[in-house]
């Protein structure tokens, strides 16, 4: 496929185009380019991961962002264990579509009516946010193709703004939407950020724009709470990094054909500076209170 812009695009089509995303790019960083390799276009027996969870958030978010339940199939059943609800199952997704318990429906409505809610909620706090979602604000789901020097990327954002100056990423959670913890605990240690800065990426060589990014974070338990978490500036620069590493990591293997797993000697890592900390404060806390114990401390004077 040539670079441009497709609306419209099949998310099938989309995940079968031989070009690198913001997963793989993610996934040469953190882990090895072997890793990498294994979810890219040269793994003939890659196989897209699937859960109730995982279809649960998919099915909220194309209602969200695209208004449809095109892509699901209701399945009549309470629950997985019958063989034909097993059949029905293994059906809908030959036909490409997403199966869904009709008992799990209520949740994911419940869940896309609250992110409407937070969305309506922000018109006069965030502006832009609410600007994005309505008619003539936004477009969802487009799929966008850049050449980066010898690679092939290719983003598809899940709203960007009609100015291509925003993009919002909804992640349905099972975790808290508290946003300060869920930008600890999701958006760092799962390194979306780094994401972000691969879609600024592409959005500079396609519009010349270099996006806000805010992840519109959804619960998927009640009462399904919503919030917004933003990219900072160290965040994007830290990405950027990132994904400028990642890039020459694949370009190198993918010209060389060459893709190196882990190291094949023994790696010794360092004790981060927190964990010695979080022993310090525990050795001072026991000092304080008598520290070292004396058996009777320990046992409450029982004996053996």
């Amino acid at each position: 496929m040539n670079p441009g812009i497709y609306p419209g695009l099949p998310m099938a089509d989309y995940l079968a185009l031989p070009a690198v995303n913001a997963t793989i790019i993610k996934t040469i960083i953190d882990e090895c380019p072997r890793a990498a390799w294994w979810e890219s276009w040269f793994n003939a027996d890659l196989e897209v991961e699937t859960s109730d969870d995982m279809d649960l958030g998919t099915v909220a978010h194309a209602i969200l962002l695209e208004g449809s339940q095109a892509c699901v199939q209701i399945i009549d059943y309470p629950d997985w264990r019958t063989n034909a609800a097993k059949a029905q199952r293994d059906e809908a997704r030959a036909l490409g579509k997403i199966p869904m318990l009709a008992c799990k429906m209520p949740a994911v409505e419940a869940m896309v009516a609250s992110a409407r809610e937070f969305i309506d909620s922000v018109k006069l706090t965030e502006p832009a946010i609410w600007q994005a979602f309505q008619q003539d604000g936004g477009e969802s789901e487009v799929t966008m193709v850049w050449q980066d020097g010898p690679t092939l990327c290719k983003i598809r954002p899940d709203r960007i703004s009609t100015d291509r100056k925003l993009i919002v990423d909804a992640k349905f959670t099972g975790t808290s939407a508290e946003p300060d913890g869920w930008g600890r605990t999701q958006m760092i240690r799962m390194a979306y950020y780094v994401g972000a800065a691969f879609y600024r990426r592409g959005c500079r060589a396609l519009f010349e724009t270099l996006p806000e990014y805010v992840f519109l974070v959804v619960q998927t338990d009640p009462p399904y709470l919503c919030s917004a978490v933003g990219v900072d500036p160290h965040a994007f620069e830290l990405g950027a990094a990132k994904v400028e590493a990642g890039l020459r990591m694949w370009a190198a293997c993918a010209a060389a054909n060459r893709w190196p797993a882990y190291p094949n000697r023994c790696v010794y890592p360092e004790i981060p500076a927190w964990e010695d900390a979080r022993w310090q404060e525990r050795e001072d806390a026991e000092v304080a209170r008598g520290f070292p114990y004396q058996p009777e401390q320990l046992f409450g004077g029982i004996k053996a």
